[in-house]
C-alpha cells in the first residue's frame, strides 16, 4: 500500500471514530442537562395549569360572593316569608294592582342541595303602565330572581284598558347565603314627616354600612336617590314623584342591580304608548300643568308641565313661559323637564298670579299652550276658643254652654263647631251657633266627663283650635231635698229643709238666699205650711211635705229681676247616725 492510500485510510478511520464517539462523548456531558429542562418544562406547565385553576378559583369565589349577596335568606321557610312580602309590597303598594293576590308555591328542596327555588306567584289587574312599573322595579333590584312564567289577558281594547295578568316570580336561596334579617332589604323610619319639596330625609336609625347597598330608597310609592347617608340625615338628589309622607312611615333602602342603576322608568314609556292591547288611536296632544296652584307664605310652589295623549312620533317636548319676564321674582324654571319652582321673596305681595306655557314637539307644527293662575296667602291662623272651664251637671236637668271663639285673620269668615271626642249620650251642639245642651238621662251614672270641644274655620288649609272641658255630672239633690217644718224660733220664721240623700238639714230664714240642688232664689215669706221663693225666673210656693222640684210658679209671678240678698241659709250638721 502507497504512502497516500495510508494517509487516506487513517483520515477515514478517524472520521468514522470521532463519528462514533463525538455523540457518546455528548451525551455523557448534556443528557442531564437535557433531562432537567425537561423536568422544568414539566414543572412549569403545572405551575401554569395550577395558577390558571387559581384564577379560576378566585373568579368563582368573587362570583360566588356576588350570588350570596343576591341571593334570599339560606333556609327557605324565611326566604319564601321574606320574598313574599317583598311582593305583595311592590304589587300594592307601588304598582298599585287590583284583586291582587300573593301564594307562595310548595318548596321541592332536599338536604344538601346548594340552593332552593323560591316560587311565588301573583295575580291580579291593572293598567300597562302598573305592570310596566312592576317590572321594572322587579328587575331594578340585585336580586337572584327572575319571571319565571307571565299571562296577560287585556279586559278591553280602548285607550289604557286593565290587564288581568298571572306570573310566577323564582327566586334563589343559596344555603351559604346570610341571614338576611326580618326584611328582604334593611328598613328604618321617617323621624319626620317628609313634604313634596323636601331635600333630605331624617331617619330614626342609620343603616349598617349604607354606602355599599346602592343610593336608592322607598318610601311607600316614591322611589328617592340619595346622595349623602347621614347618621340619621340623607340628602336626597332625585325623587320619583312629590308626595308628601308622614313620620314614621317605613323606609326601604335597596340593592340595585349594576345594569339598572343607569335606567330609569321613563325609558320603557314607549311600551305604555305602543300599546299592544289597545286599539289603534287618535292622538290629541295636551299641555297639562299638575300640582298644587295654592300655596302659604312661607312656602314654595312646585309645577310640572307635561304633554298626554301625544304619539311617539312627536318626539320630546320642550317647555318655556311666555310671560317669565313679567313674573315675580323667585321663579325658576327648567325647559327641559318642565319643572316650575316660586320661592317668594320676602316682599312679594299675596294674590294671584297667571303664568302662560308653551310646549314644542318636533312633531308638531304649532306649540301647546295654556294658562294657569297661582295663588299666594298669606298664614292662616288658627281661631281661638275662649275658655271654658269646667261645669257642673245635674241628672235630668239640661246644662248649657255657649261656645264663642274668634278669628284674627278673617273675623266675618264662617267657624265650625264641633264635638271633637268625648261626646256625652244625649248632647247636641250647633255647628254655626257653638249653642252646646245636654239633659243626662236617669240611666248616667254619676262621675267626671271629658268633652273636647274644637273650631275650624274656613281658611286653606283650614286651622282648629280645641280645649277639653270636664263635666263633673252629680245626682239630683234637689229631688230628696223636702220641706220638713215651718217653725218661729225666737220671734223669727224659719223653714227647715232635709237632704234624704245625705242626711244634711238646711235652715232657711225670710230673705236668706237659697242655692242648693240648683235652685237658687231668694225666700220672700214663710207660711205656716209652706214658704214663697222668688228666683230670676219667676216666684214660686214650696208647700209642706214637698221636695224643690216640686216648686209651684205662682200667676202673674215672672220677673227678669235677680235676688241680690245674701242672708245665707243656716246648714245644720248632719245627725249621728
Amino acid at each position: 500500500m502507497q504512502q497516500r492510500e495510508k494517509y487516506l485510510a487513517i483520515i477515514f478511520a478517524a472520521t468514522v471514530g470521532l463519528g462514533v464517539v463525538v455523540p457518546k462523548v455528548w451525551d455523557i456531558f448534556s443528557g442531564p442537562i437535557s433531562q432537567r429542562q425537561k423536568t422544568l418544562n414539566s414543572l412549569t406547565n403545572q405551575r401554569d395549569s395550577k395558577d390558571g385553576k387559581l384564577i379560576l378559583s378566585f373568579a368563582q369565589l368573587k362570583k360566588m360572593k356576588a350570588y350570596k349577596e343576591q341571593s334570599l335568606s339560606p333556609k327557605p321557610a324565611q326566604a319564601t316569608l321574606e320574598y313574599q312580602q317583598w311582593l305583595t309590597d311592590l304589587g300594592e303598594i307601588v304598582a298599585g294592582f287590583s284583586n291582587l293576590k300573593v301564594t307562595p308555591e310548595r318548596n321541592s328542596s332536599s338536604r344538601g342541595e346548594t340552593y332552593s327555588a323560591i316560587r311565588v306567584s301573583l295575580s291580579g289587574s291593572g293598567t300597562l303602565d302598573q305592570l310596566k312599573t312592576f317590572l321594572f322595579r322587579f328587575n331594578q333590584v340585585n336580586l337572584l330572581h327572575r319571571i319565571q312564567r307571565l299571562n296577560l289577558d287585556s279586559e278591553g281594547q280602548q285607550g289604557n284598558s286593565r290587564i288581568s295578568f298571572s306570573l310566577t316570580a323564582e327566586a334563589l336561596a343559596l344555603t351559604a347565603a346570610n341571614k338576611r334579617g326580618e326584611n328582604l332589604f334593611q328598613r328604618t323610619q321617617l323621624a319626620a314627616a317628609v313634604t313634596a319639596d323636601a331635600k333630605s330625609l331624617e331617619v330614626e336609625k342609620s343603616l349598617e354600612s349604607p354606602e355599599e347597598l346602592g343610593s336608592v330608597v322607598r318610601i311607600g310609592q316614591e322611589y328617592f336617590t340619595v346622595t349623602n347617608f347621614g347618621k340619621r340625615q340623607w340628602k336626597i338628589q332625585q325623587r320619583s314623584a312629590n308626595q308628601n309622607h308622614p313620620a314614621e312611615t317605613i323606609v326601604e333602602l335597596l340593592l340595585l342591580h349594576p345594569e339598572t342603576e343607569s335606567r330609569t322608568l321613563a325609558d320603557y314609556a314607549v311600551l305604555q304608548e305602543l300599546n299592544p292591547f289597545a286599539k289603534p288611536q287618535t292622538y290629541s296632544p295636551r299641555l297639562e300643568i299638575s300640582g298644587s296652584k295654592t300655596f302659604n307664605r312661607g312656602e314654595s310652589l312646585t309645577l310640572q308641565a307635561k304633554v298626554s295623549n301625544k304619539a311617539p312620533k312627536h318626539g320630546v317636548p320642550t317647555f318655556s313661559l311666555v310671560n317669565q319676564a313679567d313674573l315675580p321674582d323667585g321663579f325658576s324654571f327648567d325647559k327641559k323637564s318642565g319643572q316650575l319652582t316660586w320661592k317668594p321673596t320676602a316682599d312679594a305681595q299675596a294674590g294671584d298670579v297667571k303664568i302662560r306655557w308653551q310646549a314644542s314637539l318636533p312633531g308638531l307644527e304649532k306649540p301647546l299652550s295654556t294658562e294657569v293662575t297661582v295663588s299666594l296667602l298669606d298664614p292662616n291662623h288658627a281661631p281661638v276658643l275662649e275658655t271654658i272651664g269646667a261645669k257642673s251637671a245635674v241628672l235630668g236637668q239640661e246644662l248649657v254652654i255657649q261656645l264663642k271663639a274668634t278669628d284674627e285673620d278673617q273675623p266675618d269668615e264662617t267657624l265650625t263647631f264641633r264635638i271633637a271626642k268625648g261626646a256625652p249620650e244625649g248632647a247636641e251642639l250647633d255647628a254655626i251657633t257653638g249653642m252646646f245642651r245636654w239633659t243626662p238621662a236617669a240611666t248616667i251614672s254619676p262621675g267626671e266627663f271629658e268633652v273636647t270641644f274644637e273650631v275650624a274655620d274656613s281658611g286653606e288649609p283650614a286651622m282648629t283650635s280645641s280645649e277639653v272641658v270636664k263635666l263633673n255630672l252629680a245626682d239630683d239633690v234637689a229631688r230628696f231635698t223636702y220641706l220638713t217644718a215651718a217653725v218661729s224660733v225666737d220671734e223669727r220664721r224659719q223653714a227647715w229643709l232635709f237632704d234624704r240623700s245625705t242626711n244634711e238639714k238646711i235652715i232657711l230664714q225670710e230673705g236668706s238666699l237659697l242655692n242648693y240642688g240648683g235652685i237658687n232664689g231668694l225666700v220672700l215669706a214663710i207660711g205656716r205650711d209652706s214658704i214663697t221663693l222668688q228666683t230670676d225666673i219667676a216666684t214660686y210656693r214650696l208647700d209642706l211635705g214637698k221636695n224643690l222640684r216640686q216648686l209651684q210658679e205662682l200667676p202673674n209671678s215672672r220677673t227678669i229681676a235677680v235676688p241680690t240678698k245674701a242672708d245665707s241659709p243656716v246648714v245644720a250638721p248632719k245627725p249621728i247616725q
